[in-house]
């Protein structure tokens, strides 16, 4: 008898030798080596007659042993046999294969796999003695990674020989709550089904079985990491007084502009977590231009009232100076300063400008960029810099704009801190629903699902090639018009172009920033700007870039995909996209939204270097929808979730047999998690967990710890 956490040694046909190859690839126990499942399959199910065989077609046949004979040519030892039925003989043909030759036993019955050759026998057959229930033969057949280093033939064996003998425990054993469609498929069932399964339909069954169990398990453990970070982690208490609700009213309606209700309800949300002892956790996702920096403004704002610093950290530096501008704007009582490498002191270009060489407002930040160890109540707003000085800056709310662009490491810095700030992240990257509920439900969530009044839907179009010079004489009337005030950004996946054969047609900003300003002059308009802006440039030329922008003395921007990222240009009107097929529909979403956000009509034009017909259909069902959920669900479904979402960085982004394409799996899977016992636990150990099976003191094995896939996802 065995069980899921019984030792591969105790297992029959396991010796040491085997055993130690085995922990090799990281199995160690019943449930390791059951889970891994086939990676195929080869159906041998069909049954025909001797004279019934036709040429290429693998299936079996039931027949008799007349003889078996072996012998040497050419060096190698060949192995002939001959079955018999009632219809006719079978010649069969086996290479270097001596140990069949004894095993086999004349006049008994066996069943024969394979396929007939033009020379009228089959070659390199499986055979083995007929039975009501074969592992190798008249069956689908499980076919197994080769890099477990073990013949396929002694793999099935194995684990024939735990399916017969295992034993699940109870808590394992009980199916799923009542009513979960799809799911009823005991455990041992679905171990069965998986390496022997009866039919396609039951390895489809078995599959997403184990899928839903390890969705369960994600889930799971998320709401457990939930309720250890509020049982160990305490944090100041920031309430809502009547002194701060009145502060927080007025600051609203000193605002250039009318909150939506998503906002009203994010910053509620937010200031209810932050009125509580232990530290909030929460993300907080909206679409470009939905408004996420004023409610991070607002909630910065709080933790000032209450006697805090708080801390906005942006992935670059250009972001982090337009954020300055932005809340101080916004918020002209709110005291902000800004940190990054190379710079400290107050934001706006205008008092960096004046304060050049300067300590920062109230001598707060010395000559070299350090933060002194004050805790004047402040927002301070940075890029990586920030991090680095937490330990001066002790905040009591730190704000992660673009969470996926830092790493872990980064966004876990604060938790070695003697006072646990409030914690909120942001992103713009559109996530479908149910999948934002899975993958961050360790998290609080918050999501603006609406955008400021006065926003246009931008229109877009997939331009053919042969219209480009059209396009370019469009985009010149477009910015030649009398008030001069419309820009146009140009996007670039490359900086210079690439000398690999497969990419040289791919643009690149440096070329096609020369191409456009020839093309302008051709068409008369010598009096249009154009700007270069990329990642290589020194950091001065990309802030005079940058300065040059806001200020609007440039006309086209040609760039790379850097402008992704929050960058707020209010007079750009215009985005041309080059080698579109080269993005995903995230990023094409969010490059788009880098236009129209001041409530003018913004264009996006798509370039394409010759698509594919799926690209081009991608690219084509982006022109007809702005809402970026059904662009994340339709990537899913036709890419698959690759890193578009940054999962890796969330600890649950390595998934064997469940994924995260999969949204009605996901869905259900939050569903039945609602019913589960509190005392439920996954068989299937997540990224993270794995070795947990390991014999205690043993090394961990690097495949193991990794949770590499052994074997090749269905």
């Amino acid at each position: 008898m065995y069980r899921l956490s019984s030792p591969l040694p105790a297992v029959k046909g396991i010796g040491q030798l085997l055993a130690a190859r085995l922990e090799t690839n990281g199995l160690f126990t019943v449930q390791d080596l059951l889970l891994c499942v086939p990676y195929r399959y080869e159906d041998r199910s069909v049954f025909k007659t001797v004279a019934e065989l036709e040429l290429n077609q693998t299936v079996s046949v039931r027949a008799k042993l007349d003889s078996i004979t072996s012998y040497y040519k050419g060096g190698r030892s060949i192995q002939r046999g001959r079955f018999s039925d009632r219809t006719g003989q079978l010649n069969t043909i086996w290479f270097n294969n001596q140990y069949l030759a004894r095993s086999l036993r004349q006049g008994r019955d066996y069943i024969v796999s394979g396929q007939l050759g033009e020379r009228g026998a089959m070659v390199q057959p499986l055979a083995e003695p007929a039975a009501a229930d074969t592992i190798h033969t008249g069956r689908i057949v499980p076919i197994y990674s080769s890099s477990l280093g073990v013949k396929l033939g002694t793999v099935r064996r194995l684990l024939k020989e735990i399916l017969d003998g295992l034993r699940l425990d109870d808590q394992l054993a009980a199916q799923l709550p009542e009513g979960t469609a799809g799911t009823d498929l005991p455990l041992d069932q679905t171990f069965r089904q998986l390496h022997f399964p009866d039919s396609q339909k039951m390895i489809e069954l078995a599959r997403q079985r184990l899928a839903l169990e390890e969705l369960l398990g994600l889930i799971v453990e998320s709401r457990r990491l939930k309720r250890l970070w509020r049982q160990r982690h305490s944090a100041l208490a920031l309430p809502m007084t009547a002194a701060a609700q009145q502060a927080q009213h007025t600051a609203t309606a000193q605002l250039p502009f009318n909150l939506t209700r998503a906002q009203q309800r994010a910053i509620s949300e937010a200031l209810t977590d932050m009125a509580r002892p232990y530290p909030m956790n929460r993300l907080l996702v909206g679409d470009v231009g939905s408004g996420k920096t004023a409610v991070a403004g607002l909630l910065c704002y709080q933790a000032v009232l209450h006697g805090q610093t708080a801390c906005l950290v942006a992935p670059t530096r250009v972001l982090a100076q337009q954020h300055v501008a932005t809340l101080e704007k916004l918020l002209p009582s709110l005291p902000v300063e800004l940190i990054t490498g190379s710079r400290a002191g107050r934001g706006s270009r205008a008092s960096q400008a004046n304060r050049a060489g300067k300590t920062g407002r109230d001598g707060q930040v010395d000559r070299d960029g350090r933060v002194k160890n004050t805790r004047q109540p402040r927002l301070v707003i940075g890029t990586h810099a920030v991090i680095n000085q937490l330990r001066q800056l002790q905040p009591g709310l730190m704000v992660f704009d673009e969470q996926h662009r830092f790493g872990v490491s980064h966004r876990s810095r604060h938790l070695h801190l003697e006072h646990q700030p409030h914690v909120l992240t942001m992103t713009a990257t559109p996530i479908p629903r149910s999948l934002m509920l899975t993958i961050f439900s360790h998290l609080e969530l918050s999501s603006l699902d609406e955008l400021p009044a006065g926003r246009r839907p931008v229109k877009t179009w997939l331009v053919p090639s042969r219209k480009r010079r059209a396009a370019y004489r469009w985009l010149v009337d477009q910015l030649g018009g009398p008030d001069r005030t419309v820009q146009a950004i140009v996007v670039c996946p490359f900086i210079d172009p690439s000398h690999h054969q497969a990419l040289e047609n791919i643009a690149a900003a440096t070329e096609t920033h020369r191409q456009l300003t020839a093309e302008l002059s051709r068409l008369g308009a010598d009096n249009l700007r154009v700007e270069l802006l990329h990642g290589r440039l020194g950091k001065k030329q990309q802030q005079a870039a940058a300065a040059a922008l806001y200020d609007q003395q440039v006309d086209v921007l040609v760039t790379t995909p850097m402008v992704e990222v929050g960058v707020d240009l209010p007079a750009a009107a215009v985005i041309v996209i080059e080698a579109a097929e080269r993005y995903g529909l995230a990023s094409l979403h969010q490059l788009r939204g880098r236009v129209g956000r001041a409530g003018q009509q913004g264009y996006c034009l798509l370039f394409s270097s010759g698509p594919t017909t799926k690209a081009r259909q991608r690219l084509k069902y982006f022109t007809q929808t702005t809402d970026g959920n059904q662009l994340a669900e339709y990537d899913l479904k036709h890419r698959g979730a690759g890193n578009i979402f940054g999962t890796e960085q969330t600890g649950f982004g390595s998934l064997r047999f469940a994924s995260w394409a999969n949204l009605s799996l996901i869905t259900q899977a939050r569903r039945i998690a609602d019913q589960l016992p509190a005392e439920w636990q996954s068989m299937i150990k997540l990224a993270g967990q794995a070795g947990q099976t390991k014999q205690a003191g043993q090394a961990a094995s690097p495949k193991q710890d990794n949770n590499r896939l052994l074997i090749a996802p269905s």
